[in-house]
């Protein structure tokens, strides 16, 4: 497997995204990418009135259920998110953020935002969109069946 394989381009683009990620996030909690974008993600769906459940974070990330559990529990045990029972269905947990992961957002979106900058430096809207819109297939074409 060569420099012309996409799965080669994938993988260096990963682990340079990982690297200097830590480099933006190591500045707040050392909170890893993935523990952020969940607090980004839920802290969205709230400006949206739409309430976040461990099944809505895994799907939306492509985490395994193991996986998923691990991250809220931690979450969790970091002071980011409280568990609500809800109130239609007590089985289910609502993932509601703490004054700690609002904070930590408003922290972090400037953060972020120099990183996405940084990342898409030299490349065009339409490039930017193309590159979205191919991921999305190509994350379609590995999503495993419920």
């Amino acid at each position: 497997m060569g420099d012309d394989n996409i799965l080669y381009y994938h993988k260096v683009l990963g682990h340079l995204i990982g690297k200097n990620a830590s480099k933006y996030h190591g500045k707040h909690d050392k909170k890893s990418m993935t523990k952020f974008m969940s607090i980004d993600y839920i802290y969205d769906r709230s400006l949206e009135n739409k309430e976040t459940y461990a099944k809505d974070i895994g799907k939306h990330f492509g985490l395994n259920k193991s996986t998923t559990s691990e991250m809220i529990k931690s979450l969790q045990s970091e002071g980011m998110i409280e568990m609500i029972v809800d109130s239609n269905d007590a089985r289910l947990k609502k993932l509601v953020l703490t004054n700690n992961a609002l904070n930590l957002v408003k922290q972090e979106r400037t953060l972020f935002e120099e990183f996405y900058s940084q990342v898409t430096n030299n490349l065009t809207k339409e490039e930017i969109e193309t590159y979205i819109n191919i991921s999305k297939k190509m994350i379609e074409n590995l999503k495993e069946e419920d």
